[in-house]
């Protein structure tokens, strides 16, 4: 039979527990953390570029460069959609006022699922899923 040889496991313990080491020392805190911060993100690029309706009555071309005439509404303001973002409930996306995105994303709940950390980002305004699929 052929002799395979010796075997030192000494570094490979050594490896096993500095991998130990920085699973205690908060690699999930540093995940969350993380995930947050990309939530936040996309949160500040999401909110600048969703579309504001226009009530005046005036004519006016929106970022597809067609050009529309607005509904003329007393008293109406856009902006819920993009509150939205940042809000519970539809009235309240209504009724608020645009909350800090930092504050907001810390309170959503994150998820692990195996290694992947999850955070969902929605829009409690019943027709943004039609302005997000518009043509």
């Amino acid at each position: 039979m052929a002799k395979w040889g010796s075997c030192d496991f000494k570094e490979l313990k050594k490896f096993q527990q500095k991998l130990e080491k920085l699973e205690k020392s908060g690699i999930d805190k540093f995940c969350k953390d993380i995930a947050k911060e990309l939530a936040a993100r996309l949160l500040r690029k999401v909110i600048k570029r969703t579309p504001v309706g226009v009530y005046s009555g005036e004519v006016y071309t929106c970022s597809s460069g067609k050009t529309h005439k607005g509904n003329k509404i007393k008293g109406m303001v856009g902006g819920r959609l993009r509150r939205g973002w940042t809000a519970k409930t539809e009235q309240e996306a209504e009724n608020g006022k645009n909350k800090d995105i930092t504050s907001w994303v810390n309170e959503l709940p994150i998820k692990k699922i195996g290694n992947i950390f999850q955070i969902d980002v929605t829009n409690a305004v019943a027709y943004a899923s039609y302005v997000e699929f518009r043509t």
